[in-house]
């Protein structure tokens, strides 16, 4: 009797390895990539790129099992803002695993508009994982819910955009000066400073002098605009010609505006402008080039007649037409 074991002892051992059995036989799931899961993982910079997450889900028992799979953005966590309804979501709505196997899913999101939000901001991304059953049998020590939480860090994007605000709307005589004035906007989701503002005439106008204000470095917030004035001074012997000026930002990260590009046509003042003004000066009927106080010859000629008519008079003509002069003389 004493090398067998009662009968109700072999039913609690038989029990307890069923037990056991059920423990080892279980599943679990994760995000693939444990950098990911430990520290997040930016959105995409551009709108129409994807951001794929993998995830996993083993499956330790010897039957085939489903699981449920359900994603959720947090709703809450920018307040200031509802674009994240806009965002595009896919992942399967359900998975099924065989026994002793490891299936991996993803989930992406795509058609978020990074620049909507701060820089740096983080939004939750949750993965719910639910246990299905297992060919059609659930069992309650598999059924639970895994929760993932996948933290989505907006990139900080540095865009500046630029505009010509005003530009001359006709020639610009030589020897005059005008103002062009460029808008440069910080459209990214972040502050920046633009270090550098270019402007050049590309060598082919260098009667131009072209100065710029404000001066740089300086800060320009997300959202904000700031005009730039460059006021170009033309030579007064400035021939007629078309300038291109060329203008352009630069940030601390060197993000540029690019090259922005507008035509100004130079007119010089023709020789026969000046001329015309010229003739407009006063000028006097004689000129001598000796003493400017002589009287003019009509005037001698007078007195010389009036002489000649006295000296009849007098007979003496002889004195007083050998001291007048000719009327030839002064023809």
């Amino acid at each position: 009797m004493r090398g067998r074991l009662p009968l109700s002892i072999v039913v609690m051992l038989s029990l307890m390895t069923f037990s056991v059995g059920a423990q080892t036989s279980g599943w679990n799931s994760g995000i693939s990539d444990e950098d990911v899961e430990k520290n997040g993982v930016y959105l995409p910079t551009d709108k129409d790129e994807v951001l794929q997450i993998e995830l996993y889900i083993e499956n330790g028992g010897t039957i085939e099992s489903s699981f449920d799979i359900d994603v959720e953005v947090c709703g809450d966590c920018a307040p200031e803002t509802d674009q994240e309804e806009d965002w595009v979501v896919n992942h399967p709505d359900s998975i099924d695993v065989s026994g002793g196997a490891n299936e991996t899913f993803s989930v992406s999101v795509s058609n978020v508009r990074a620049e909507a939000f701060d820089a740096e901001q983080t939004l939750d991304l949750t993965v719910h994982i639910t246990y299905a059953g297992s060919q059609g049998v659930n069992r309650p020590d598999l059924q639970r819910t895994d929760e993932h939480i996948i933290v989505l860090r907006i990139p900080r994007l540095i865009v500046l955009d630029a505009e010509w605000k005003e530009t001359p709307g006709g020639p610009i005589p030589a020897g005059t000066e005008t103002t062009l004035v460029i808008s440069v906007t910080n459209s990214g989701n972040s502050g920046t400073r633009i270090d550098a503002f270019s402007v050049s005439e590309g060598g082919k106008c260098p009667q131009l002098d072209l100065e710029v204000s404000p001066d740089v470095p300086l800060n320009i917030e997300r959202g904000k605009t700031e005009d730039f004035r460059i006021v170009v001074s033309v030579s007064s012997a400035h021939p007629t010609k078309r300038c291109t000026i060329t203008a352009s930002a630069r940030s601390d990260e060197d993000i540029t505006t690019g090259a922005l590009n507008t035509e100004v046509s130079i007119e010089q003042a023709s020789v026969a402008d000046e001329s015309d003004q010229d003739s407009d000066l006063p000028s006097s009927t004689f000129q001598s080039n000796g003493d400017e106080s002589l009287p003019a010859p009509s005037f001698l000629l007078l007195l010389c007649v009036v002489g000649l008519s006295s000296a009849r008079q007098r007979r003496r003509m002889d004195v007083i037409s050998s001291g007048c002069p000719s009327v030839e003389k002064f023809e």
